[in-house]
């Protein structure tokens, strides 16, 4: 019977692993570039390579003639035609109107994405409901010309077919064409939604997975200072994306990850560190402060034990200013200058009067080679500057020394320090008391930053580099999804976050004047979460003696402006008459309102009730004032206020969760009819991809056959092999093939050529090669 047992329990979870059993994803979705880290069956955790086996990916998109082009082609894309591509599109992650026009790519008044023009190609953002605009022309279909087919014998039945098969092919292309011209509005989320299918799809061609087997489970990184909208933005993308997000996880966190996973073996039991982690990368700098602890725990099997690792994250800072984007800017401006003051005296320049401003083709091949020099005066105390034909001819030939990048840079350098020392003080730590300094981010590179922390650290700490620079995040996330999937062996490690944003309450409240004794409403503000509470925090507010229509407003930092939601009582005096309350009667109402932040750092309403117990009990509450009970805190007048009211035998209790109404600022709630629309969206795009790529391959099966055939009769075919009356087809075939090759290089490359036309000369050539294949066969045996 025993053996039994464990026999089924052994299918049950070979069966639960065939379910389970997939890939999961650590995706560090940087300013510039992305990294993805992949964990699958018997492999180890490893960064994902791209099509021409990068280990990054720019984190770029443009769209010409019809087509999508990711990362580095996207990039090319953006030197001749800037206009027509989105780059570092981590700066659309909750973008609004306010910000739209601050993003590092052109904003113009429309968008036209025709897939035949590019030129009608411009870009538009909608401020009523925070949409980019796409539109397509409607255009008068072309006229089918008549298809005619060379005959065999017998083969009138199988031409037929061919015809059906012909005609829904097109009439398939005409559907595609009328969806392309619709008009298209697409969200910054279902911009992103674009680049996290192509991360998939790059992942699934990394592991050669099949087509049955899709990877579904992620781990996302996010910047620190990401608040509700920018947290809940991304997750809505990854939903569109058909990936289930395990976790949100902070950029410092997940270094936090890498670098716990690394150290762990050499740390002693019970023995910790405090590390400070200086992030510079290419959107901002954020510091962090973390204690690292080797802990031992229980092992499954009795009597032992295993070790295990213990992140507490102390304080975080950041500054938005100070990064590589902002230094990029600064340095291109520089060159700029200096490409004018070495040409001035050959201005004008052809239609340009002043400067080389007015050339957005020749500003954008200098700033895409401005990464570049930069990385060069990391090492070098030069860069030689060689670009040819920049500008109406001008070959500029220069340099930029290091002195100049340090000048450049000169009040961002001071601000690092700043920055270190308010992520020193959030922590409650001294500087004496961190052992550690981690440098990650590509910008640290720079000497002069490395002298500038090495400085305020009094040269008494050495600047470590255990972790990646580039690939640290995005590691440190895979590690945190193979845990969270359950599927994976793989070593403990505990995180305890903080939440980065003090969180507010605007309420209203009753005040007696004392003059008349009156009952005046006025506005409190008061702070319910506190930036450092550690996560997930869970707080119970406490309102009586509150107005009948109440309004609380919650919102993030200490500005009313940035509303992340707020919730309405309608006619709370109503509920209290239909559950017989009155304003005369012997009782007190209470309402409560729990609140929680998760781990994802995303506020929720987990419960709201009106408890009303009679006025002559022993609870009093202060009128109006908002009390909070967090889990696990030490709030005890507070409980025990609230214990009373739960244990006075004549309270009713009201549920108001189905009767409040919340209203949402940003990408906190969308209706189920919006996410139908965008993922019908993003499928017909992905479609026309689809649609492009089968093109791509039977446009080079074309070139291929007909490549394959000149070479096979130039090799193959004698004189005397053709007989007198087969020399009109083997003549014909000549004749076909090169009109073929001809109307390929000619017009085949066009993108509004159909697929169904590559198909019909393939079937061409075919039925005018088969039986001179057929005799090259029979001659050769």
């Amino acid at each position: 019977m025993f053996k039994s047992v464990i026999k089924i329990s052994i299918i049950f979870l070979s069966l639960l692993t065939l379910f389970t059993e997939g890939a999961v994803l650590g995706i560090d979705f940087g300013s510039e570039s992305l990294k993805v880290a992949v964990k699958d069956q018997g492999k180890q955790l490893q960064i994902v390579l791209n099509s021409a086996s990068q280990r990054k990916t720019r984190s770029s998109i443009a769209f010409v003639e019809g087509e999508r082009f990711f990362g580095k082609e996207a990039e090319f894309v953006s030197i001749k035609q800037p206009e027509y591509s989105l780059i570092n599109l981590k700066s659309l992650i909750g973008a609004t109107n306010e910000t739209i026009f601050e993003m590092p790519f052109p904003i113009s008044q429309e968008m036209i994405f025709d897939p035949n023009d590019s030129s009608l190609l411009s870009l538009t953002f909608n401020d009523e409901n925070n949409s980019f605009g796409f539109c397509k022309q409607e255009k008068e279909k072309e006229n089918k010309s008549e298809t005619k087919y060379i005959k065999e014998e017998g083969g009138e039945e199988e031409e037929e077919k061919e015809k059906v098969r012909d005609t829904q092919e097109e009439k398939k292309e005409e559907d595609e064409e009328e969806v392309n011209k619709c008009k298209f509005e697409f969200k910054p989320e279902e911009i992103l939604v674009m680049m996290l299918d192509h991360i998939k799809a790059m992942s699934k061609d990394f592991l050669q997975l099949t087509d049955s087997k899709k990877i579904k489970d992620c781990v996302l990184t996010v910047p620190s200072y990401y608040g509700e909208r920018e947290r809940q933005s991304i997750l809505y993308a990854a939903k569109l994306a058909n990936l289930n997000v395990l976790s949100l996880i902070n950029d410092h966190s997940a270094f936090a990850m890498k670098y716990t996973m690394n150290q762990l073996a050499s740390l002693k039991e019970n023995e910790s560190h405090n590390v400070i982690l200086v992030d510079i990368g290419a959107g901002s700098t954020i510091v962090s402060l973390f204690n690292v602890k080797s802990i031992t725990k229980p092992a499954m099997i009795k009597g032992k034990t295993r070790t295990s690792g213990l992140i507490t994250i102390k304080g975080v800072s950041w500054d938005k200013e100070l990064s590589g984007e902002n230094l990029d800017k600064r340095i291109l401006e520089h060159l700029l200058d200096k490409f004018d003051n070495e040409n001035e005296s050959k201005f004008p320049i052809g239609q340009y009067e002043r400067s080389i401003r007015e050339c957005k083709y020749s500003v954008n091949k200098i700033q895409t080679r401005v990464p570049k020099w930069k990385h060069i005066l990391s090492v070098n105390n030069k860069a030689m500057i060689n670009i040819d034909s920049l500008i109406g001819g001008i070959d500029w030939s220069s340099e930029i020394r290091r002195q100049e990048l340090e000048e450049i840079g000169n009040d961002l350098w001071e601000r690092i320090s700043i920055t270190i020392s308010r992520a020193i003080e959030r922590s409650g730590l001294l500087k004496e008391e961190i052992d550690q300094v981690e440098l990650v981010g590509g910008t640290v590179r720079i000497p002069i930053i490395q002298r500038e922390i090495s400085n305020y650290f009094e040269n008494k700490l050495q600047l470590r580099k255990n972790i990646n620079f580039d690939e640290g995040a995005a590691l440190g996330a895979g590690i945190l999804a193979a845990g969270l999937s359950k599927q994976f062996r793989v070593t403990d490690i505990e995180l305890h976050e903080i939440q980065m944003r003090d969180i507010y309450a605007l309420y209203p409240k009753f005040e007696k004047q004392k003059k008349n004794k009156k009952n005046q409403i006025i506005e409190i503000k008061s702070l319910i979460f506190s930036q450092n509470d550690a996560l997930p925090i869970r707080k119970k507010l406490k309102f009586t003696n509150f107005p009948n229509n109440w309004l609380l407003k919650i919102f993030e930092g200490n500005s009313p402006t940035k509303k992340l939601f707020e919730i309405h009582f309608f006619d709370l005096k109503k509920i209290l008459i239909d559950h017989d309350f009155n304003e005369t009667a012997n009782a007190s109402p209470l309402l409560t309102i729990s609140l929680k932040i998760n781990r994802n750092g995303l506020i929720r309403i987990k419960d709201s009730k009106l408890i009303i117990v009679p006025s002559n009990s022993s609870v009093n509450g202060r009128h109006g004032n908002i009390n909070s009970e967090e889990d696990g805190g030490d709030h005890e007048r507070n409980a025990n206020n609230l214990k009373k009211y739960n244990e006075q035998k004549d309270a009713r209790y009201i549920d108001l969760m189905d009767i409040l109404k919340i209203k949402y600022f940003g990408k906190q709630k969308y209706k189920h009819n919006e996410l139908k629309k965008s993922k019908k969206i993003i499928q017909k795009f992905e479609e026309l991809d689809q649609k492009n790529k089968k093109k791509l391959i039977i446009r080079n099966e074309l070139e291929s056959k007909i490549y394959n055939l000149f070479e096979k009769i130039n090799d193959q075919i004698k004189e005397d092999m053709i007989k007198s009356s087969e020399r009109e087809d083997y003549n014909k075939l000549i004749i076909t093939l090169n009109n073929i090759q001809k109307w390929l290089y000619d017009k085949g490359m066009d993108k509004s050529i159909k697929y169904s036309e590559y198909l019909k000369k393939i079937k061409l050539i075919d039925q005018i090669s088969k039986p001179i294949l057929n005799q090259i066969n029979e001659f050769n045996e």
